[in-house]
């Protein structure tokens, strides 16, 4: 009376156990659930080992900035009431919140990818660049981090080359 229900579709995706890997209180890695924007630069038969963006703390400057300049211009609008003075406080303002703003939306598109074959570090908002190296080019991938890496979550890959005249792109 009950049958077995059907796949819909003839290429169903086999869905793995994740694998975890944990670089910190902010930054674990695995392969389940990886963004669209990361899927579109592998191979089919690429599985990802570990997919992670740049740590937020990279954006603690530009905060300062934008608070710093905030606080200015609100008290040299209580002093001041000259048109012109305010219009280049709060337009400076408007303009560091503005490169704020765009800084986060190019990090929400960055992602450093390590698959089994290759490293990929994928960056740019509208325009995509990927940097490929693959790992039979690079001897050693080593992660350092300092106490406070280690307590904030961040730290810096760094790839030994293989061949000793080989150059390694830079993925910033």
């Amino acid at each position: 009376r009950y049958r077995k229900a059907r796949p819909r579709f003839s290429r169903q995706r086999v869905c793995e156990p994740p694998v975890r890997v944990h670089l910190g209180p902010r930054l674990v890695a695995s392969n389940s659930g990886i963004p669209t924007l990361v899927e579109n630069y592998l191979v089919q038969q690429e599985k990802v080992v570990l997919s992670v963006r740049k740590h937020p703390g990279i954006f603690l400057s530009h905060c300062l900035l934008a608070a710093s300049w905030c606080v200015v211009a609100c008290l040299l609008t209580t002093v001041t009431s000259s048109p012109p003075v305010l219009g280049i406080l709060w337009g400076g303002f408007f303009a560091v919140s503005i490169l704020l703003a765009v800084r986060v939306i190019v990090w929400r598109e960055t992602y450093f990818v390590a698959t089994e074959m290759r490293l990929v570090f994928i960056t740019g908002m509208k325009t995509k660049k990927a940097v490929s190296v693959p790992f039979r080019e690079i001897n050693k991938l080593d992660l350092h981090r300092t106490r406070i890496g280690r307590w904030a979550g961040y730290g810096e890959f760094v790839a030994e080359p293989a061949r000793p005249n080989y150059i390694i792109p830079k993925m910033n």
